[in-house]
């Protein structure tokens, strides 16, 4: 069993590529076999191996770091910012909740707006310098993004009707938190599902890891300011917004809703403004270009 155990610790270290079959000796195939379904290494074929085994081989899957070089130029440098937000956040909170320090919190207020900026301005160069579109980052007037709209406005409109939807202050704070949720949903949706879903391209249920590392990425950030139940229900949610962003293809109801929860049902219609202008952009970029967008991530 030990000697087993210790071959096994060998194939680990040294997986094949998934487009090779393995070149092993003939006594490492008599081992192999029994960590496999059948007896394909005798047959110079790659192993069937159990699933516990093929995630921890990575012999049926590239090694992470391809992955991450397999991106394109625009996808690694918005990986990186969004989890540099996400560890940002982690220290944003922790201080605004945690310390008095007001110099502090400003100083990481304006370092979370930077990163804001440097995302902006990554998006808006991959679309003047590639093929990608607005509606490759959730800004899309498709059936989907159309019923989401629909729905804001119905609810909206009964929100008015109610005259639960009245004017607000509208001060620096009121336009960060705007701000800071219609980016979130902008970044930890559309940016970060996507990407991952690319960098999770050829494993089965890749769509749900995509959006359960997004999550990830973005929970983590809110444990210093919420409650442990409090979590939960952004864990919860923050699934839920992927998926709907996933079947739409549009961030406009989470980021609707995910406004409309940090400020009032006024700052989510604030929201879907700003969503709406931006969008209208995708007609004339896609009207200058003769052939189809790549999209983000299939």
């Amino acid at each position: 069993m030990l000697i087993d155990s210790i071959a096994y610790l060998r194939l680990l270290r040294h997986p094949w590529p998934c487009s090779q079959p393995p070149d092993f000796h003939k006594s490492n195939k008599a081992l192999l076999s029994r960590f496999g379904k059948n007896k394909s290494a005798a047959e110079g074929k790659a192993l069937d191996f159990t699933p516990q085994i093929w995630f921890l081989s990575g012999s049926h899957i590239m090694d992470y770091r391809t992955r991450y070089h397999q991106l394109v130029g625009f996808d690694k440098w918005l990986l990186w910012l969004t989890l540099a937000w996400s560890i940002l956040g982690i220290v944003s909170n922790y201080v605004r909740v945690h310390t008095d320090n007001n110099l502090l919190n400003v100083i990481l207020q304006l370092a979370v707006m930077a990163l804001w900026l440097m995302i902006a301005v990554t998006i808006i160069r991959s679309i003047t310098n590639s093929d990608r579109l607005l509606r490759d980052y959730g800004f899309s007037f498709r059936l989907g993004g159309l019923i989401s709209l629909a729905v804001v406005i119905a609810f909206s409109a009964y929100k008015i009707a109610e005259q639960q939807v009245g004017t607000e202050l509208i001060d620096s704070e009121f336009i960060f938190k705007v701000t800071g949720a219609f980016m979130e949903e902008i970044v930890f949706r559309a940016v970060a599902i996507n990407i991952f879903i690319s960098y999770f391209d050829g494993i089965k249920g890749k769509l749900f890891w995509a959006i359960l590392a997004s999550t990830i990425i973005w929970t983590v950030p809110h444990i210093p300011s919420k409650t442990p139940i409090e979590w939960e229900w952004l864990f919860v949610s923050s699934i839920i917004s992927g998926y709907i962003y996933r079947w739409s293809r549009s961030v406009l109801l989470p980021a609707w809703l995910h406004v409309a929860s940090n400020t009032s049902w006024f700052g989510g219609l604030i929201a879907c403004i700003a969503y709406l202008l931006i969008a209208v952009f995708d007609f004339p970029i896609l009207a200058r270009r003769s052939h189809r967008s790549r999209p983000l991530a299939t």
